[in-house]
């Protein structure tokens, strides 16, 4: 949460630097690929799930705003190249691996699963994300990204133990920027429109 708020308006210096870059965005990309331990209690579970939500949080900041439409005279554009030229791709690799994950039945919480997609939506526009995504369009949408849209086993009992409340949630806008479902749709829209 430090690093997150540190990072959220503009980057210090400091961490503009190559080398202080290299570490955090490498201790970054551990936290995100290290699994979530199967045998763990509850609650440490819950617990690796909250530092990757934060991981994906951050990645989403920094990609959102330092990608390649920063222009060359911000004085962030070599923060922006520095970014996409190590970074960007990378983060990338290691999303594409956490969703993986769902189409071998693990779980991921969908929090982790909405900011991921939300990653993967930012990354399209991008030319060198795009294609190293590109490959994986079939595995991503079929396997992947379809199911999540579907209606679910939830959502059918929710339907027959409250009607009221499943349509209420259907038409909910606060929770429509966070359920998993509207970011495949957002995912899928984006997609049509690139390329």
């Amino acid at each position: 949460k430090i690093y997150w708020s540190t990072v959220y308006l503009s980057v210090p210096q400091l961490l503009m630097q190559e080398d202080h870059f290299h570490a955090w965005m490498g201790s970054l990309k551990v936290l995100l690929e290290c699994p979530v331990p199967a045998d763990a209690p509850a609650a440490c579970r819950e617990q690796w799930w909250k530092v990757k939500k934060w991981v994906l949080h951050i990645m989403n900041r920094l990609f959102n705003k330092y990608d390649k439409r920063v222009k060359p005279d911000d004085p962030m554009y070599p923060f922006a190249v520095l970014f996409d030229t190590h970074c960007a791709g990378q983060i990338l690799q290691s999303i594409l691996g956490l969703l993986a994950g769902l189409q071998q039945g693990q779980y991921i919480s969908p929090r982790c699963t909405n900011l991921a997609l939300q990653y993967l939506t930012h990354a399209l526009p991008n030319k060198k994300t795009y294609a190293l995504m590109k490959p994986h369009f079939q595995q991503l949408m079929f396997s992947i990204l379809f199911p999540l849209a579907c209606h679910s086993d939830e959502d059918a009992q929710l339907w027959e133990e409250d009607p009221h409340e499943y349509v209420r949630k259907g038409y909910d806008l606060l929770e429509d920027l966070y359920t998993t479902r509207s970011q495949v749709i957002h995912f899928f829209i984006d997609m049509t429109s690139c390329k």
